[in-house]
């Protein structure tokens, strides 16, 4: 909801004055939801984030507001050493163990300052997506295409089928 509340606030003023961009944080995961096992409703959030950013793009045409969302596969910012230490009672409470990443995930980790610079510029180039690490490209065509294709392949078998038996 963090993304949404934040849009919420400033949306109205900046399509008052017809200029802004926003900018969200996703993951690979939201696109690659497969890609860290165990981490089910992590994925799901963060492809909701994706969708939301996506859509909102399309809703914003014409108004001078544009958004971004970033998908980030690693960036160092602590969070891996610290998440546990601030975790909320109702999901278990703090404790003192680093959190562990699943060997499924290959951690390309890039820095703050390699990053940043990246943000600034999709958001001049007004990149609807970006992706902070190109290792995942085969992975995403590798689950994405066929399964898509696939499915575009099953309905056209399933309506051509059915025309054949009119």
């Amino acid at each position: 909801m963090g993304v949404m509340n934040f849009i919420q606030v400033f949306l109205g003023d900046m399509i008052a004055l017809g200029e802004g961009h926003f900018v969200a944080s996703a993951s690979v995961a939201g696109l690659i939801p497969d890609l860290i096992e165990s981490h089910v409703p992590y994925s799901g959030a963060k492809a909701g984030v994706i969708g939301m950013m996506m859509n909102l793009r399309r809703e914003l045409e014409g108004t001078g507001v544009q958004s971004t969302v970033f998908c980030v596969a690693s960036v160092e910012s602590g969070m891996k050493t610290n998440n546990s230490k601030y975790r909320p009672k109702r999901f278990g409470g703090p404790f003192e163990e680093e959190v562990v990443v699943p060997s499924s995930f290959k951690r390309v980790a890039r820095l703050p300052e390699e990053v940043a610079p990246m943000v600034i510029e999709a958001i001049r180039r007004d990149r609807p997506m970006l992706i902070s690490d190109p290792v995942y490209r085969q992975a995403f065509v590798d689950r994405y295409v066929s399964v898509v294709m696939q499915a575009f392949d099953d309905v056209d078998d399933f309506f051509a089928s059915k025309a054949e038996g009119l």
